[in-house]
């Protein structure tokens, strides 16, 4: 005799017009993951939502095949918002029932379904608006097999970035990302933008200690944040900042893509 434990960790965002003509169907091997314990796993689009679903083996309890999956599907979820350029989220753990299936020696079985109490809601709202065709799709299934640890990181840090609906705060958050991708140094900064966008507004610097040094309009705003001058309104730099945001937002999605 013996036992066989099988389940489906299902987890959800709660999604506005998104458009998928069938529900994408793969080998773990295809979303980057190998784990013994996920057989395949699913992307599908409902009316308002897109589901994720784990098909699990010997994972006994819906605990034990959230602990397995959980970071799986913050990794799928932030890989979507990263090649889409969209935010994504809140992520919804939705369940996970598990069916123990016991063989007994003269070949029949039994079958007990056994529902767990596990539940967890993480992340942030967004709208998607999008149709996932082929092309989207093929792009999707690349950066799932993307392998380079960081990856994964980074594209989550995007993801919560462009869900935070006050643009300032999501400047900062994007100016945060670039940091640390670019060696945290504002001169790098610089330099990896102008490598970018030849044509970027700069301004020289305010601080008295970097005279004469000229900065990309981002850096200016962001120290401005951090430095107020005396002879600007808050209000004003809080304007530009709302008419660069987005293509700051694009500059990082480069980041992204060329030091992950």
């Amino acid at each position: 005799m013996c036992t066989v434990y099988k389940g489906v960790a299902e987890y959800s965002v709660t999604i506005d017009g998104v458009e998928l003509k069938e529900p994408i169907e793969r080998e773990p091997n295809v979303f980057g993951i190998e784990h013994p314990y996920i057989e395949k796993v699913i992307l599908e689009a409902r009316k308002d939502k897109l589901v994720l679903k784990f098909h699990t083996i010997n994972a006994e309890t819906a605990e034990e095949a959230y602990n397995i999956t959980k970071e799986y599907a913050e990794n799928i979820f932030g890989k979507i918002a990263y090649v889409l350029n969209l935010s994504v989220g809140p992520t919804s753990f939705d369940g996970a029932p598990i069916s123990e299936e016991v063989h007994k020696k003269d070949g029949t079985k039994s079958v007990r379904m056994m529902v767990g109490a596990v539940s967890a809601t993480f992340g942030v709202s967004a709208v998607l608006t999008v149709m996932l065709g082929p092309d989207k799709i093929g792009k999707l299934l690349n950066e799932f097999q993307n392998e380079r640890p960081k990856r994964g990181y980074y594209c989550n840090c995007y993801r919560f970035a462009l869900a935070i609906t006050d643009p300032v705060a999501r400047f900062i958050m994007l100016y945060g990302i670039m940091l640390i991708l670019i060696r945290c140094k504002q001169a790098d900064v610089d330099g990896f933008i102008r490598s970018i966008d030849t044509s970027v507004t700069e301004r020289e610097s305010r601080a008295p200690w970097k005279k004469c040094v000229m900065e990309t309009i981002y850096t200016s705003l962001r120290n401005e944040i951090g430095h107020p001058p005396k002879d600007k309104k808050p209000e004003e730099t809080f304007s530009e900042i709302g008419v660069v945001v987005d293509s700051l937002a694009a500059l990082v999605r480069k980041a992204i893509q060329d030091k992950t």
